[in-house]
């Protein structure tokens, strides 16, 4: 016989369970030889625990009709279900307003997130990735935007005011989303979702849009099908011919039927129903897959058929039972040196690279980074080395970068791209994205002046002068501008952005007010790219001296020549007379010249 059996559960730790009750252990009497005796235990599943069976080690303690002391250990098994899941977002719609895009046109861009898991997602921060000058930008608001609280099972919308410039490329435009969030624990999550916006050609009459797009709105497991059912419509005014439709993802969703459906023409108001069904391979892991829904069509025109593409992109999350899930690296923080990188100027870049498992470290961490259009290159090596991060630590590393002297002014990209492994050694690979502003020099070259070699008391000089924007950067709100010690006929020259590789010039009088030198400026003032205020000056400097005297007249009223021949007074007074008209029309040109450019600016303005 066994006497004060005393049996209790050993948690160590190791499995996602959680004793419930105060009590830690049962204990029992007596028990006779063969005899069963039930003792009861409730626990608790950790909240985003896999769906499995998880070993649990049992105390078990007693003495014997002696009072002989034993112990044991005993190993029973929970089962556990789908239960409290992690809080998990996804990518569930992308709507534009209008729809479609256009180049040149300001649009809405409405992008609505769900929370596929139970738990709430806290402390949500959304960036939008893959903005630049010439195809989507943003208007005047951040790129970044948070959310307190997505609630489980709950959806969000995040709204953004976008551009599209009006050198965008027609059809699908890739654009990116950074979600990072935490759940009820305080652990970070991570994600990067792409997807596109379509872009329809200005001079396209035929507009074939997605609608109606269906598919699975529930976790996906290894193993299983999945259905993508959408209309495909033409809402333009002409025929679309040779549609292909096609679906693509990666590697772990496998097509089951054909991936490619041929509409040969697809007339103006028709609607075509397509559908694909996909399979989840064993390969898949615990994360949100992005499916691209291709079509492309031709568009008829007077020279020849051209090319049109929709994209759109559906999310499917698959939850591998097998608890394997992907570990997080992410760049938590970067800075370059300088703040503003012109053109030809070194650099350098500091990251901070995190680990944001708070259970599981990550190594042999293989860290490469690429400028995608060659615009900066690394001084050194432009990858390295990490043997090992341990959970929730970052690791700081700084790399020197070139930069191409003749590059252009505005945002670029660097690639981070990781390769590591788990603890368990499972092979991953990621990619984060840094942005790096770079600025051109502003070169504006003024030429020489062009002016009259006299310049006399109270008479107008005309000043004439041309410029050139001999760099690569323009010159925002240009203003032309006469200062210094004489009177200024005629008005400033507002020329406005002035555009790498233009030319202009620059018209205006002076009138000196004294004799002896004369000084004074063309100044020319604007912006840099960064709104930046520049000045320029170019020294004015001229003599000015009397009008000279008429020479005493003899009594005849004539004036003496040289060998005694005499100049008469009519001839002298007609002779200023001729100075002063030609001085008049000067002034008039100048005036005119000025009255003129006014009048092409007014009309560049309307």
């Amino acid at each position: 016989m066994a006497k004060k059996v005393t049996v209790s559960p050993v948690l160590d730790g190791s499995v996602p369970i959680e004793i419930e009750s105060m009590n830690l252990s049962q204990t029992i009497d007596s028990m006779l030889p063969n005899e069963a005796t039930e003792v009861k235990f409730t626990f608790s599943i950790t909240p985003g625990a896999a769906a499995k069976t998880y070993p649990i080690k049992f105390n078990i303690q007693f003495y014997n009709t002696y009072n002989d002391y034993y112990s044991t250990t005993e190993t029973g098994y929970i089962k556990t279900l789908e239960g409290n899941a992690l809080p998990k977002l996804i990518l569930k719609t992308v709507t534009t307003n209008p729809s479609p895009v256009q180049p040149g046109q300001d649009f809405r861009m409405d992008i609505t997130l769900e929370n596929e898991g139970q738990l709430s997602a806290k402390n949500v921060s959304v960036t939008l990735l893959g903005l630049k000058n010439d195809g989507v930008s943003i208007q005047g608001t951040t790129s970044k935007q948070t959310r307190s609280i997505i609630y489980g099972y709950d959806t969000s919308t995040i709204t953004y005011n976008l551009s599209a410039s009006k050198k965008i490329e027609a059809g699908a435009n890739s654009l990116k989303l950074k979600l990072d969030y935490s759940d009820p624990d305080g652990e970070s999550h991570s994600d990067e979702i792409d997807f596109f916006i379509n872009i329809q050609g200005q001079d396209s009459q035929t507009i074939v849009e997605l609608k109606n797009i269906v598919s699975p709105a529930s976790a996906l497991s290894p193993g299983e099908n999945a259905l993508v059912a959408f209309d495909v419509v033409n809402t333009g005014t002409e025929d679309a011919r040779n549609v292909k439709v096609t679906v693509t993802a990666d590697k772990e969703i496998i097509p089951r039927t054909q991936n490619t459906i041929i509409i040969p023409t697809l007339k103006k108001g028709e609607t075509k129903n397509v559908q694909f069904q996909l399979f989840i391979s064993d390969e898949a892991v615990t994360k949100n897959y992005a499916v691209a829904l291709n079509v492309e069509y031709d568009v008829p025109s007077a020279d020849a058929a051209s090319k049109q593409t929709v994209m759109q992109y559906v999310g499917f999350y698959v939850e591998n039972s097998t608890g394997k899930t992907v570990p997080r690296l992410i760049i938590d923080s970067y800075s370059i040196n300088p703040k503003t990188i012109k053109a030809g100027q070194p650099f350098t870049l500091d990251l901070s690279i995190l680990n944001t498992s708070k259970s599981s470290a990550i190594k042999n961490v293989k860290i490469t980074l690429n400028s995608d259009d060659g615009t900066f290159s690394t001084v050194n090596s432009n990858s390295f080395y990490i043997d090992n991060i341990s959970p929730k630590k970052n690791v700081k590393k700084q790399i020197s970068f070139s930069s191409k002297s003749d590059a252009a002014p505005k945002q670029y990209t660097i690639s981070v791209n990781y390769d590591y492994e788990d603890d368990k050694g499972n092979p991953y690979t990621t990619k984060d994205i840094v942005g790096i502003p770079l600025t051109q020099a502003t070169r504006l070259v003024i030429g020489d002046f062009s002016f009259p070699p006299e310049a006399f008391i109270g008479n107008p000089v005309p000043i004439n002068v041309s410029f050139y924007n001999m760099g690569k950067s323009t010159l925002y709100n240009l203003l032309v501008k006469l200062e210094g010690d004489f009177k200024v006929e005629g008005t400033s020259y507002f020329v406005g952005n002035f555009e790498p590789g233009k030319t202009d010039s620059f018209d205006g009088a002076i009138t000196p007010g004294a004799a002896g030198p004369v000084k004074g400026f063309v100044i020319f003032s604007y912006e840099d790219a960064e709104g930046n205020p520049q000045e320029v000056k170019k020294e004015i400097t001229l003599n000015a001296s009397e009008m000279p005297a008429p020479p005493p007249m003899p009594g005849d009223g004539s004036i003496p020549q040289e060998g005694g021949k005499k100049f008469p007074l009519w001839a002298y007074i007609a002779s200023g007379t001729g100075l002063l008209a030609v001085m008049v029309t000067v002034i008039l040109l100048v005036r005119r010249k000025i009255r003129r450019r006014k009048e092409l600016l007014f009309d560049e303005e309307l």
